[in-house]
């Protein structure tokens, strides 16, 4: 199920009113003003939001799939080599193979649930996002027999099934990557906040619309209370602490800028429109 968070600038309505009339009363400020302020605000924030989830490129992205990958399953041609019968065994640990190393040499075997030459990429998919990733793929569990002939015991920490299917694995999680990123980075595109969407982000935006991105500009022009609402109905949003607070804590950055530009204009400085950035104008000066 995916979990939804709505976050909007509502909080600064009341403020953002009580300085618009003044503004309007002081001539600093037009009919519609405050609609558009709201509007460069929020692109503002939606970007910063995007950009402050991960991934923070393509490339880091593949890493860490790869990475994750590697320390979910592992990659054998179950058909060749792999004992079968009762060389495999019918206890806790399914027997694999044995092969010579310098020294002496190993038996290798792995729980008998977690070898599954048959996985599809579909289950494979949902193995990688449930599993307890470790680092280390083989364990050494014990030895066998003595001197020259003694054998080393390793059992293999990995989901065991064929090549094929990791790598399908991996290029299906790939082609989702950044959508976290851009169900967030929709909305700052639409309300012209981020005018230059890494196209691996913004691949995402057309399956977006009525998928996780979350974007409701009903109330954008109302005269009396204009908000808008956005949010994003990706997986993690509010579960994941970490993604939660980053979302948090960039709202509540854009919340004081926004309180701050509006004192400013109100001091007499200039909102530009395009940028949404507060200056001081230049006096002209006399001759």
């Amino acid at each position: 199920m995916n979990l939804t968070v709505q976050t909007d600038l509502r909080g600064l309505n009341e403020f953002q009113s009580q300085l618009f009339g003044a503004l309007l009363g002081q001539g600093k400020a037009g009919d519609g003003d405050a609609q558009r302020f709201l509007k460069i605000e929020t692109g503002q924030l939606a970007k910063e939001i995007a950009t402050q989830l991960g991934p923070k490129s393509l490339g880091k992205a593949e890493s860490k799939i790869k990475s994750e990958a590697n320390q979910t399953f592992f990659s054998i041609q179950p058909e060749v080599g792999v004992f079968t019968g009762s060389r495999a065994g019918t206890g806790d640990i399914k027997w694999l193979f044995a092969y010579k190393h310098k020294g002496g040499s190993a038996l290798v075997g792995d729980d008998p649930e977690d070898f599954m030459p048959g996985l599809d990429i579909a289950a494979g998919k949902e193995i990688m996002r449930r599993s307890n990733k470790k680092r280390d793929a083989w364990r050494l569990i014990g030895t066998r027999g003595k001197g020259t002939n003694q054998q080393s015991i390793y059992k293999i920490e990995r989901v065991i099934t064929k090549a094929s299917v990791v790598l399908g694995v991996v290029k299906s999680i790939k082609q989702k990557a950044g959508q976290l990123k851009a169900s967030f980075g929709y909305t700052a595109s639409e309300l012209g906040g981020w005018n230059s969407v890494p196209s691996w982000v913004s691949r995402h935006f057309s399956g977006l619309v009525s998928g996780k991105a979350i974007l409701n500009r009903s109330q954008e022009h109302s005269v009396s209370n204009p908000f808008i609402e956005f949010g994003s109905r990706a997986p993690g949003v509010v579960s994941n602490q970490r993604i939660n607070s980053a979302i948090i804590r960039a709202y509540q950055a854009r919340c004081r800028i926004s309180i701050a530009k509006l004192k400013k204009i109100m001091a007499g400085h200039t909102y530009d429109w395009n940028t949404g950035r507060v200056f001081k104008p230049q006096s002209i000066p006399t001759t």
